[in-house]
């Protein structure tokens, strides 16, 4: 079974010369066409904080900032993602984007059981309808 534009052209000879029958739709040319106009743009970054000698330093796709307290690189994390995932899914194609954030935060336990922060990891998503352009 074979859908898609190019389905009627390619897929009866590759059929032929493997020895094996194909089936074609009459509407397979625009059968993917649904997909596009239901379709999303979707995109996901993330950003991780880390401690560093007694501060904090926030990775992200911008660079690295260091970071007095836990608390300020979070937000900072939080505002730039934001930033960055809109700008990436508008620049993808995307429309009326919605953006979500998660966290994560990752600790150890010391030999003397005492709990340490490892690591805390930001990840953005952002979804928005296809922009289709206007004849």
């Amino acid at each position: 079974m074979g859908i898609g534009a190019p389905a009627h052209a390619f897929l009866p000879p590759v059929a032929q010369k493997l020895g094996i029958s194909v089936t074609v739709p009459f509407h397979a040319g625009v059968a993917n066409a649904i997909g596009a106009i239901t379709g999303a743009v979707a995109m996901t970054d993330e950003a991780l904080i880390r401690p560093v000698q007694g501060r904090f330093r926030l990775h992200s796709s911008l660079g690295v900032e260091i970071f007095a307290g836990l608390e300020e690189a979070t937000v900072r994390g939080r505002d730039l993602l934001a930033k960055v995932i809109r700008e990436k899914a508008r620049a993808a194609g995307a429309g009326d984007v919605e953006v979500t954030l998660e966290e994560k935060e990752h600790w150890g336990t010391s030999r003397g059981g005492e709990s340490l922060f490892m690591e805390k990891r930001l990840i953005a998503r952002a979804v928005g309808s296809p922009r289709f352009a206007r004849a």
